[in-house]
């Protein structure tokens, strides 16, 4: 949340309260009605304390409850970031779904077991495995987000595989169909190397916690892992470059 925004909501929570509202609503009413009133210093007197009141819940709340009122807006907010976090990881998890179900009727087993492969394992790298836990946190950041990137655009490459496999079928170009086959081969052999990668980050992380001892071990152990996280990324940008390169030859001209 910025700085402006938490600064809207602070206003809003602040001048929202009863004690604010009531009396600044009953002055405002007062005012309206003091030229139409057959005495009408009474309710202009009174619409004016009432506004007095009201502005003085205002000082109140800004001083005494600010941090209060400043943990609500934290609440509110951490509050919807859950939700939306929650929506988001629903779509996700719908959209995995839906990909797997495409994958089995493909007619090639290599794809369904790529996409189980990649659930399982990146699902060793989330919190609250002992071997991502035991990482410091830098260390630890930078091993997800390296996951999360390779798993991200190899269930992409899954979904370009599908629909080059679409091309080729609606192709009756055997030379183009031959080149299209060729290209889904590439991108499931990338997406392979990348099962490959994470399997082995995996095994290097458990090492790490169960085999190395001492103090020099940990520190080469860490050292290969920080390695195949740069591998990783390199990966990841390699897949991301094939398919750019399939959507320049699709595209028309």
């Amino acid at each position: 949340m910025d700085a402006g925004e938490l600064r809207r909501r602070f206003a809003l929570l602040l001048a929202g309260h009863p004690l604010v509202l009531l009396p600044g609503l009953a002055g405002m009413f007062g005012i309206a009605i003091a030229p139409f009133a057959s005495a009408p210093a009474i309710p202009a007197f009174a619409g004016l304390v009432s506004l007095a009141g009201a502005g003085l819940a205002i000082a109140f709340r800004a001083t005494v409850q600010r941090d209060a009122i400043y943990a609500q807006v934290q609440a509110e907010r951490s509050a919807e970031r859950h939700l939306h976090d929650k929506a988001e990881a629903a779509r996700v998890e719908a959209a995995l779904v839906g990909l797997r179900r495409a994958l089995e009727k493909d007619g090639d087993p290599r794809t369904e077991t790529l996409f189980d492969d990649l659930r399982s394992l990146s699902d060793q790298f989330k919190e609250g495995r002992p071997w991502i836990d035991a990482l410091e946190d830098v260390q630890r950041g930078e091993t997800q987000e390296a996951v999360d990137r390779l798993f991200e655009t190899s269930i992409a490459g899954l979904g370009d595989a599908l629909d080059v496999q679409k091309g080729a079928g609606e192709v009756s170009h055997a030379p183009t169909r031959a080149r299209l086959h060729a290209q889904r081969e590439a991108i499931l052999t990338e997406v392979g190397a990348s099962v490959e990668m994470l399997g082995e980050m995996l095994a290097r992380l458990q090492a790490l916690g169960v085999s190395a001892r001492s103090s020099g071990e940990q520190v080469e152990a860490r050292q290969k892992l920080a390695d195949h996280v740069r591998a990783v990324v390199r990966t990841d940008e390699q897949m991301r470059r094939l398919a750019g390169s399939r959507s320049e030859r699709e595209s028309p001209g």
